[in-house]
């Protein structure tokens, strides 16, 4: 009887093989299953990321196109919209400065509310509620103060400094824009923001050394983003 409920030696041995296999098998169906769920979560991502990209194209409207002094940019590849001055060697704001030039000034005076407005449409129409725009201020690698080296940590901290006041400025006059209503000021509040950039993100390229990206350089962007 005792050799009925006893076991050999290889019975236990294939036992115990056969759990390792076993297990084993569940880890590779895990090892699988993670990187097929992995590999939905990047491919959702990139869509949702190219979704939002897309939206500014809906700001078509907005944006004035044929503005003298004000060049206006629909960067697809970047998902933003990208304002520079019209003019070589002019600058939307005072050289070394946060205040508007009278030329931006008046441009965004133009489409500061239907810039408000448009958002809420797209904010309300996709049901994005986790979506704002960003407003952004980059700078040209030059130095602020007098003997500062162009490119310099120097300078980045400096214009780090300048690009968010620009950035800043920018947000306070659309958020004072006069025709706003109290629902349209709660939004600005909750679903805008700005931030400056200094010459981290030169358009296209970070070469500090190549003057003539200077002017692509000193931009505000207007950027769709996920909060």
């Amino acid at each position: 009887m005792g050799s009925f409920f006893s076991k050999k030696t290889d019975d236990e041995h294939n036992f115990w093989m056969s759990y390792t296999d076993l297990m084993s098998g569940f880890l590779v169906v895990f090892i699988i299953i993670s990187a097929v769920m992995y590999k939905n979560y990047q491919d959702k991502t990139k869509e949702s990321n190219a979704s939002l990209k897309n939206l500014i194209f809906e700001y078509e409207d907005v944006f004035i196109m044929d503005d003298p002094s004000v060049k206006v940019e629909f960067d697809e590849e970047r998902g933003s919209i990208i304002l520079t001055h019209a003019v070589p060697d002019s600058f939307l704001f005072a050289s070394g400065k946060a205040y508007f030039q009278k030329s931006l000034e008046s441009y965004l005076n133009k489409i500061r509310k239907p810039l408000v407005q448009k958002t809420m449409t797209i904010w309300k129409e996709h049901n994005y509620k986790n979506v704002e725009l960003r407003i952004e201020g980059h700078t040209d690698p030059n130095g602020i103060r007098s003997g500062t080296v162009r490119g310099s940590d120097e300078s980045f901290l400096q214009n780090l400094d300048l690009s968010s006041q620009r950035a800043n400025n920018v947000y306070h006059y659309i958020f004072n824009t006069p025709s706003l209503s109290e629902e349209e000021k709660e939004f600005v509040k909750k679903n805008m923001i700005s931030v400056g950039y200094s010459f981290s993100r030169r358009v296209r390229d970070n070469d500090v050394t190549d003057t003539q990206k200077d002017a692509m350089s000193r931009r505000i962007e207007f950027r769709i983003i996920s909060k």
